[in-house]
């Protein structure tokens, strides 16, 4: 299983906080967790989950110089996320019969082991009177994972953007303790490779930016059950 499958389908030496998201997920934080986000600009932390042979996973971390805004339209760049985020082979659009949910396909590289193949529903909401921006997925299926659930969202916190990021994987293959501990690595590596790609576009090509970001607002303005064209990524 490559490390990326955890990151993307998806213990640590600190107090765990509550999974609750109602209001800020900054607010989720312990102050400890606050002050290493302060220092390093990242906090992880895994939660073991009873008879389950994976952790849930939740990644935080700051993306400087790039808004909220921003940030969630490179997320839904759906078809770049092979080009930005490492181990996936291919990533494309299959549906997208709503304005604010998209089916989305991904072939992932697995060392030794076949490529995992998986569909997940994403589903895009904003919170704090539209301040902060959420996109939260489910699997629809997949070639050997069991189930996949997650979140990634993103609120303005100082100079840039807090991400928040979670997710949870069950395998459905039998992997040993060096594969799952490379694979948990997977979510910060996926949360970075976001974080960059996010600061590369904004200072390198802000008329993508602006086009991306008008595609979020596009969907935004639409009630979520509104239909729209369909389009997927021809190769």
């Amino acid at each position: 299983m490559s490390r990326t499958l955890l990151g993307l389908m998806v213990a640590l030496p600190m107090v765990v906080p509550t999974a609750s998201y109602a209001g800020s997920a900054y607010d989720v934080l312990t102050d400890k967790q606050k002050r290493k986000l302060k220092k390093d600009g990242t906090v992880v932390w895994y939660v073991a989950v009873a008879d389950k042979p994976w952790p849930k996973s939740y990644v935080y971390s700051t993306i400087d110089g790039v808004s909220a805004e921003e940030a969630m339209a490179v997320f839904m760049d759906f078809n770049r996320h092979q080009e930005f985020m490492p181990d996936v082979n291919d990533s494309k659009v299959s549906n997208h019969d709503s304005a604010r949910t998209w089916e989305v396909e991904y072939e992932l590289h697995v060392p030794i082991l076949r490529d995992e193949r998986y569909t997940v529903r994403n589903r895009l909401s904003t919170y704090d009177n539209g301040a902060a921006y959420k996109m939260s997925w489910t699997k629809i299926k997949a070639y050997s994972t069991k189930d996949i659930v997650g979140n990634i969202r993103f609120e303005s916190h100082g100079s840039g953007t807090l991400l928040a990021y979670y997710n949870y994987v069950v395998p459905g293959r039998a992997f040993s303790g060096w594969v799952e501990g490379r694979a948990k690595k997977g979510a910060v590596t996926v949360v970075k490779a976001l974080g960059k790609e996010a600061r590369r576009i904004k200072t390198k090509d802000p008329q993508r930016m602006q086009q991306l970001v008008d595609q979020l607002r596009r969907s935004l303005a639409r009630t979520p059950e509104s239909t729209v064209q369909v389009h997927t990524h021809a190769r």
